[in-house]
């Protein structure tokens, strides 16, 4: 059995600020699930502000979904959120992924930035280091965020972390290191995307 998970008290947001920077990210499940079936999914977004160096996490949705409907809610949020980048983990599922985002985002003219980072080894030593900055409320959630909520505070006694906390230590990992950039390299939409 594994420790609790960052047990530090959650920070919270209320308004969301007009100087947030947003950045979205998403993880599906590892598990090998056909392409068009429901499989899980995470999909965060993040206003990070730069006064004050917080990510205020503004989207959490979390739970099964069809690859296509979750290709068509990342551009939803796209275009509510307007966000720098969107990244998700480097795995061939990720990258059919990715294709399809720009692919649709081209085809609905909803620029959506999106690239995929390498993965790292050790997922949890990963969540891990998100504790101190939850416990000193650089990174906070809303209290609606109930899902990933619980994620955060139960105890994991299966082999690899939830979905949701990937996602969550990807958003912090990017938008922490991009947010202060004049500009966030996204990758271009091509002209034809690859089938």
């Amino acid at each position: 059995m594994r420790e609790a998970v960052l047990q530090e008290t959650c920070s919270f947001w209320t308004r969301e600020g007009q100087e947030w920077l947003f950045f979205g990210a998403v993880t599906l499940s590892p598990q090998p699930h056909p392409w068009r079936e429901n499989r899980p999914a995470a999909l965060l977004i993040g206003g990070y502000d730069e006064t004050i160096k917080v990510l205020n996490v503004v989207e959490a949705e979390i739970h099964p979904q069809e690859p296509d409907q979750i290709i068509a809610d990342v551009i939803a949020l796209q275009a509510r959120y307007d966000c720098r980048l969107w990244v998700a983990e480097k795995t061939p599922c990720m990258q059919r992924f990715q294709n399809g985002v720009l692919r649709c985002a081209l085809h609905l003219g909803v620029p959506t930035p999106v690239k995929t980072i390498p993965c790292r080894q050790d997922r949890w030593l990963n969540i891990q280091s998100l504790q101190p900055q939850i416990a000193k409320g650089q990174i906070r959630f809303h209290s609606s965020q109930t899902h990933l909520l619980e994620q955060l505070r139960r105890r994991e006694s299966q082999e690899s972390p939830d979905i949701g906390l990937v996602a969550l230590e990807i958003l912090w990992r990017t938008a922490s290191r991009m947010a202060n950039r004049s500009e966030s390299h996204p990758v271009p939409i091509p002209a034809r995307p690859t089938p």
